[in-house]
């Protein structure tokens, strides 16, 4: 029994990293399979075959079935020692051999566990029940020990490549009918929709990948599951012919829609699924069992059809012998196909495929199909199926609300039978909080059946049932029998490691611990004490490896011991031996429904009645015989009626009668026993269905007259079959309701809701869209409350015909707006409804009021336009005269904006004023007036717009100079109504100043006051207020005076703006605020008396003549041209030499510099040295922002050394906005200041190769809070690395190699650069060890944290007493600048290590320790080089989840073991360095996947026998990238022997790869001999 568990560990490796591990002896079913089918034989054709369907490369095939080969192992060894340790189901033995270092994770062990005991408690063979029974099964009666769910219909891809859509539609098919017990033949899904109409119009030879399909049907496209019958009859899909011809599908896609849009469409799919990844062979067989079937890729060779002949194709395919290896077979193309069923006993999956049958059918293409049935068998282990990345299950089900589920019952139980279960003690039946029970097995059941029914955690309910069976003393455990502790035992082989072993028996006990183990986890060695006499010793967890290793060498063999619980298939026996414990059942189901009716009545919030009288709880008397109980039962205890409440008359049936607040079941008249239960929650649907035998037919929900359902977590849309129901009161408040709100009218009958309703609560849902008008036609109802919702829309104006409306409740719902229309009744309790909406408050009582105060606002037209003359006055009094309502206005009113005019007679085509009107909360409204040469008496103005509540633009214009001065209306701003945006006065003559009372108009989008010459005062500062201010003309108004404020440059309104016009206001002086740099806006100022120079910003947008500024006139030039960057600019080119060739092109703008702006730049041409200085760069707003001076533009005068203190710093400081510098290789000397870090903005720095920098990376710049790359390589730096930098979190690069008198240890504090992507500290003489908080999260990196935020107060209060800061340079504080805000704390992306590391280069110093296991938190990673340091151990298998990495760099370290297969997963390798340390063992065979290597160095190592035979594939150069192999100085390998093995394997055939080896050897083999 010990010897079958021995490769758990092993085992559990390999089930991680999904690669075979060759160490061990296969059994004799493993090397038959070696034998006959060598995974790797692959042909180099490229992309497979047409007609394949399955979207992948060769390269992926091969490492699928790698993966899959692998699994298998896994799985066999799961299968072997689960049922008591390997004396179950054909397992296959093992070598009794377990390295060191095999498991040290609790959760690796775990998780084998977990397929341990999933496999053992199911059924070993799983096969369809057509095989079962010999015959299609038909019917809904299932059978737990066979596949009830296969389909009896094979489907035909013919000659198109839809095998992925195929079996997808298959699977749904068969997760549905899984899902609700029904007949698999009447869910028939169509996969030419899932194929053909998915996106991206695939045709028929394109193929599929099978992951992609399923996102893009189930994630993003549900509607395109459809039932066969939705296709056109006549599609080409019928014609194998036909089919591949089609170049479009998108007419008979669109024909589908249409035909099933009731059926299925993107809000209401037909079926809703749900799909996942299965990555262990125990997770395949556990989908099947649950749902069907699995979809999984398969590779097909060229023996396919002679392994599947013609002598097979008219039997059904479980009755042939499976699939087995072939060693001549090549791979042909990828498919896919669907796992179906299973057979432990002999390692083979049943497929279903989808070529037709082989029975003769002249419509098939595919060879005629397989077999009778197009099921197949094949060994487990093979051509790819069920490898990780290719596998995937599907859940699907009806959704609620569809007609197969439309009360939302099956979402909750599906359609399977519940399973009853028994209090585990009598007390129990009343104790209504229990949730453990009793279930005892039938004889059909299986262990894992009922694992899956009660949604049990299968860990869990082991470790119960062993604790059951433990402390039972009625029936004591039959030792070795179920669910007893079985001892398990590994020996242990290879080198000892104490630290290893004290990990494995601390893990094995945590796993006791969570088992409830009654013994400790153990290890015992076996040595030679110094008497040369055999001792064993034996240790624990508490004790550690140490007492058994302490006789170091003389140790000769040990054993690990820990318990694993005995999980059987199934129960036999007694009643109480076949009985097991289930626990957290949410919903649990008696065989008595007297048991049940506690806790139904529970549900119904009856709780303390049930708790207060126990078990008596009924009254068998009649129903109001005791009126101060509530349930009354007959006379065998069965609830048959409940009373409303105490004191009054039991509800009875055939009486109607209103249940209380909260209660979830109503009882009516005997029309039936129809529930409807669309809107209850799980709990209350559960009570209902639990009293079902008993009670439904008393439900009956159309005639309850009261809902109360607050807080339910209900969803979905309110139904509009309420309106057919006589509710009284309906609260479905707090809830995630969405959708629009329903009508609850049905044409011109009332419905029975409109004649009962009296309260709806809708509060705190998600419910969209508009008011309902009808709601209006709802007699009864006297409170609404929708508050908190996503309402929109205005509130309906009909709803001042409600007749009994109280309260009203609205707030909470921001894009509500209108006003609230008082009912008839003018009720006054209401809520204040404008708080977080736009409702404007109450509207006038009725309609005529709305409409009639703005009627009355026309009659002041006449008054308004008092200038036009008198004709024009008297066609204005005709006209009003004419028209007494807006409705009249409206109904004579013309275009599709209702525009009505009026026009002076004497000139009706310039001398008019158009009023439009809109329909406004059901009223008419005049929402724009355009008044064109009348005139505007601004008298009266502000009486007409405070009359005018929708008004939305006002234009008033006059052609002609006959107009009277007018004064401009200071309170204008004030009475405009909010809706008003656009404003217009044009020739007005409007006299006084521009009043800054308008600085407050918020709503003002357009405003225009033009050519009104006797208008005085300035341009008001208090205008920067209008914040919604999008367009602003002041032109042709000459007598405005003054300067332009610099206000408008930072106004709300700056980046808004896009026209500003203040041309031929003659009087405006002064300058350009350097300010308007910012304004967007197009800015006129021709015919002014602006002058001075023009923000660069604006050189573009400044209009000062007829065209962009191009000749200056008054003005000076760009402001930039006396800039004070360009003095610093001017002042560096002194400081570097101004004789410098690498600076010849820093010399003066010439005075016709105009260039064109570059495309995507700031408006106006940059600065002369943003353009034409080398080396200087501008960002956006044409500030200097970076300096590159390296190489040839910097040295100093006559190239001498020029140190970064001084002169050079100085200048750079009075460049505040400097992001990027670049002084490499420019001859720099000195040390690094710290000053340096009040350059807050600068973001990259670069100080390379300048061989006399010395002295200490300042630790104070790590306030510089946008630092993104810092490089000093090559350097003399000093001092260590600062442990300050984590404050760097967007640094990406950081280089320091070369600094060879750097030093010190790496930070762990640096694990928190969550942005780092390149970290390059070569040859800087590091010691200690890689900081285990860069690989770690949790408490060392919230310590990491804490840390960070001291030094950085440290740093800011140091940089507080800095007096070097020049007061000429930026103005924000030196390196203090946001130290503190930008301090790290314990963030979940800042505790996961350096996870966006791509590149570590780390060689040439003296670092100890080992590679830890957590660097695959790096998982970026593309380059790591540790060479030449003192590295040593193994190397940890986490290594190989780098699947990025293609620079693996591990030369001259101390590391030894054996070089791990493992390493087969890093596909992206390009170069492999793992010289100069001490590996043993043989080349890795499967290595031959590392295609794109093109150098591989192995010398110096102890490496044993010779290049595998699979390696000469590598000199394939359509499938491999290798050219150089090194071999030398591997004195463990014969060199005659290396040398037959390298012609052997023939890598070196074509000359391609060279290798390089030893003639002979200078040292001896050290490593152990096998």
């Amino acid at each position: 029994m010990w010897d079958t568990r021995c490769r758990l560990a092993v085992v559990l490796a390999a089930a991680v990293l999904l690669v075979p591990w060759p160490a061990h002896q296969p059994s004799h079913h493993q090397q038959h399979q070696q034998q006959r089918w060598p995974l790797w034989q692959q042909s180099a054709a490229g992309r497979f075959a047409a007609g394949q369907g399955l979207s992948v490369s060769q390269e992926q095939l091969g490492a699928g079935e790698v993966a899959t080969a692998s699994q298998f192992q896994v799985f066999e060894d799961s299968l072997t020692i689960s049922n008591t340790g390997g004396r179950g189901r054909g397992g296959r033995g093992g070598s009794g051999n377990l390295g060191s270092a095999a498991f040290t994770d609790v959760e690796r062990l775990a998780e084998l566990q977990l397929g341990i005991y999933n496999l053992a408690s199911a059924p070993s063979a799983y096969p369809s029940c057509q095989h079962k029974d010999g015959r299609p099964r038909r019917g809904t009666a299932r059978r737990p020990d066979c596949n009830n769910f296969v389909p009896t219909g094979v489907r035909d891809q013919k000659s198109c490549s839809t095998c992925v859509s195929q079996s997808v539609a298959t699977a749904i098919q068969m997760a549905a009918a899984a899902a609700m017990e029904a007949n698999v033949d009447d869910w028939e899904v169509s996969a030419a929709s899932l194929y053909y109409c998915s996106e991206g119009g695939r045709s028929c030879s394109t193929g599929y990948d099978i992951q992609q399909n399923l996102y893009d049907v189930i994630d993003k496209a549900p509607q395109l599951i459809r039932p066969n019958s939705c296709l056109p009859s006549g599609s080409q899909l019928r014609d194998a012919v036909k089919e591949p011809q089609v170049t479009s599908w998108i007419p008979t896609c669109q024909a589908a829609q249409d035909s099933c849009s009731n059926t299925t469409n993107s809000t209401q799919p037909w079926l809703k699924c749900e799909y996942k990844s299965l990555s262990t062979f125990w997770e395949i067989q556990r989908h099947i069992r649950n749902h069907g079937a699995v979809i999984s890729r398969i590779t097909v060779y060229n023996d396919f059809n002679v392994q599947i002949g013609e002598k097979v194709r008219r039997r059904r395919g479980e009755a042939i012998p499976a699939i087995r290896a072939n060693a001549t077979a090549r791979p042909l193309y990828g498919h896919a196909a669907l796992i179906v069923g299973y057979d432990n006993d002999n390692y083979t999956w049943t497929m279903l495929n989808s070529w037709g049958t082989g029975l003769k059918n002249s419509s098939q293409t595919r060879n005629a199909g397989i077999t009778a049935d197009g099921l197949f068998k094949i060994s487990m282990g093979l051509a790819g199926v069920g490898a990780p990345d290719q596998t995937y299950g599907v859940s699907c089900s009806p959704p609620p609300g569809s007609p197969w589920d439309p009360f939302g019952i099956k979402k909750f139980y599906g359609g399977k039978p519940r399973k009853n279960v028994q209090f585990v003690k009598p007390s129990d039946r009343v104790n209504l909080t229990e949730s453990c029970f009793n279930y005892t097995l039938t004889n059909i059941d299986t262990v894992a059946s009922v694992v899956d029914h009660f949604e049990q955690d299968i860990q869990a309910f082991v470790t119960t049932q062993a604790e059951v069976a433990r402390t039972q003393t009625a029936v004591r455990p039959v030792k070795d029998g179920p669910w007893t502790y079985q001892n398990t035992t590994y020996k242990l082989v290879g080198s000892y490691n104490k630290e290893q072993l004290t990990k494995m028996l601390r893990t094995a006990q945590a796993v006791l611990h969570g088992n409830k183990a009654p013994y400790k986890a153990s290890m015992q060695c076996s040595h030679y004490n110094a008497a040369g006499q055999l001792t064993t010793t034996t240790c624990d967890a508490t004790t550690g490896a140490a007492p058994c290793m302490r006789f170091g060498n003389g140790t000769i063999n040990c054993i690990l011991q820990y318990a694993l619980i005995s999980v059987p298939s199934t129960l036999s026996g007694s009643a109480s031996n076949r009985t097991v414990r289930v626990c957290n059942v949410t919903y649990p189901s008696f065989e008595r429904a007297r048991d049940s009716q506690p806790r139904a009545l529970l549900k119904l919030n009856l709780t303390n009645h049930v708790r207060r009288n126990g078990d008596r709880y009924c009254d068998p008397t009649e129903c109001n015989s005791n009126p101060a109980r509530r349930v009354r039962c007959d006379k065998d205890g069965y609830v048959t009626s409940i009373w409303r409440e105490e004191g009054e008359k039991c509800l009875q049936r055939g009486v109607p009668s209103v249940l209380p607040s909260g209660w979830l079941g109503y009882w009516s008249s005997a029309e039936g026993n129809a529930v409807n239960i669309s809107s209850f929650s799980p709990a209350a649907i559960d009570a209902l269905l639990t009293l079902n035998r008993l009670q439904a037919i008393n439900i009956f929900v159309k005639a309850m007259a009261e809902v109360w359902l607050q807080d339910n977590k209900l969803s979905g849309s309110i139904p509009e079959q309420y309106a057919d129901w006589g509710l009284q009161k309906l609260q479905l408040g707090v809830n995630e309701l969405t959708g629009p709100l329903p009508s609850f009218a049905a044409g011109d009958q009332p419905t029975a809701i409109q004649k009962s309703l009296t309260l709806l609560q809708l509060f705190s849902n998600k419910i969209v869209g508009t008011l309902p008008a009808a709601w209006s036609a709802l007699d009864q109802l006297q409170e609404l409350d929708l508050s908190s919702n996503d309402l929109q829309g205005q509130v309906p104006l009909q709803w001042k015909s409600f007749k009994s409306l109280a309260a009203l409740s609205l707030p909470f719902n921001p894009q509500l707006s209108g006003c609230i229309p008082v009912p008839a009744q003018d009720k006054t309790i209401f809520a204040d409804n404008t708080t977080g909406t736009s409702i404007q408050g109450r509207c006038p009582t009725q309609r005529a009021e709305v409409e009639g105060r703005q009627r009355a606002a026309l009659g002041l037209l006449p008054a308004l336009f008092s200038t036009a003359g008198e004709a024009w006055q008297r066609q204005v009094r005709n006209v009003l005269q004419s028209a007494p309502s807006l409705s009249d206005f409206y109904a004579n009113a013309s275009g599709s904006t209702a525009v009505f005019s009026i026009e002076d007679p004497t000139s009706p085509t310039y001398n008019y004023v158009q009023i439009q009107l809109d329909v406004v909360n059901g009223a008419f409204c005049i929402t724009g007036i355009d008044a064109q040469n009348v005139g505007v008496n601004t008298t009266v103005l502000t009486q007409f717009l405070k009359q005018v509540p929708f008004l939305k633009s006002f234009r008033g214009s006059k052609l002609g100079w006959d107009m009277p001065a007018m004064p401009i209306p200071l309170d204008l701003a004030a009475a405009a109504p909010a809706s008003l945006t656009s404003f217009e006065l044009t020739r007005n003559n409007l006299v006084g100043a521009l009043p800054p009372q308008w600085g407050g108009w918020s709503t003002i989008q357009v405003l225009v006051i033009r050519t009104n010459e006797i208008l005085t005062g300035v341009l008001p500062e208090s205008w920067a207020g209008m914040r919604s201010l999008t367009s602003l003309t002041l032109s042709g108004n000459p007598s405005i005076t003054g300067p332009l404020p610099a206000s408008y440059g930072t106004a709300a309104w700056a980046t808004k703006l896009t026209e500003l016009d203040l041309s031929s206001d003659t009087n405006l002086n002064g300058t350009i605020p350097s300010s308007w740099s910012n304004l967007k806006a197009k800015i006129r100022v021709q015919n002014t008396a602006l002058g001075g120079c023009i923000p660069d910003q604006l050189l573009n947008t400044l209009l000062i003549q007829e065209q962009p500024a191009d000749l200056f006139g008054v003005f000076t030039g760009p402001c930039s041209r006396n800039s004070s960057e360009l003095t610093a600019l001017q002042e560096l080119k002194a400081v570097l030499g101004g004789s410098n060739p690498g600076l010849a092109t820093w010399t003066a703008a010439p005075p016709e510099y105009t260039p064109i702006p570059l495309p995507g730049a700031p408006p106006g041409p940059a600065p002369y040295h943003c353009r034409n200085w080398r080396g200087v760069s501008c960002d956006t707003s044409n500030r200097v922002s970076g300096l590159d001076l390296s190489s040839t533009a910097c040295g100093g005068q006559q190239g001498t050394p020029l140190a970064l203190a001084g002169a050079l710093l100085d200048v750079l400081r009075k460049l505040p906005w400097l992001q990027t510098i670049n002084l490499a290789s420019c001859n720099l000397q000195g040390q690094l200041p710290e000053a340096l870090a009040d350059l807050a903005n600068l973001r990259q720095l670069n100080l390379s190769s300048n061989p006399a920098l010395s002295g200490p990376l300042p630790a104070l710049w790590a306030a510089m809070p946008h630092m993104q790359l810092l490089d000093v390589s090559g350097c003399a730096l000093s001092g260590g690395l600062p442990a300050e930098f984590a404050a760097w979190q967007q640094l990406r690069v950081l280089a320091a190699a070369g600094n060879r008198a750097l030093g010190g240890q790496l930070p762990g504090s640096w694990g928190l650069m969550q942005s780092l992507q390149v970290l390059d500290l070569s040859n800087t003489s590091l010691t200690g060890q890689l900081p285990a908080a860069w690989f770690e999260s949790t408490a060392s990196k919230v310590a990491s944290a804490a840390l960070l935020r001291r030094m950085r107060r440290q740093a800011a209060a140091a940089s507080s007493t800095d007096t070097e800061a020049d007061s000429t340079a930026a103005s924000s504080s030196p390196a203090s600048l946001q130290a503190e805000s930008q301090a790290v704390g314990p963030a979940p992306k800042a505790l996961l290590g350096l996870t966006q590391l791509q590149v570590l280069r780390l060689a040439g110093n003296r670092l100890t320790g080992s590679l830890p296991a957590k660097i695959a938190v790096l998982s970026q990673l593309r380059v790591l080089d540790l060479s030449g340091n003192a590295i040593e151990g193994v190397l940890p298998l986490e290594l190989a989840t780098l699947t990025q990495l293609q620079e693996l760099q591990l030369s001259g370290n101390k590391l030894q073991g054996s070089l791990p297969d493992a390493l087969v997963r890093l596909t992206q390798l390009r170069a492999l360095d793992l010289s100069g340390n001490n590996f043993t063992g043989p080349l890795p065979s499967l290595w031959v996947s590392l295609t794109q290597l093109r150098s591989m160095h192995l010398g110096s190592n102890m490496l044993s026998g010779g290049v595998p035979r699979l390696w000469g594939r590598m000199a394939n150069a359509a499938t491999h990238s290798l050219q150089l192999l090194v071999l030398t100085d591997n004195p463990c390998m014969e060199p005659a022997a290396l040398q037959e093995s390298i012609l052997q394997s023939g890598i070196t055939q074509g000359g391609r790869v060279t290798v390089q080896v030893s003639a002979a050897y200078t040292r001896q083999c050290t490593a152990p001999q096998p």
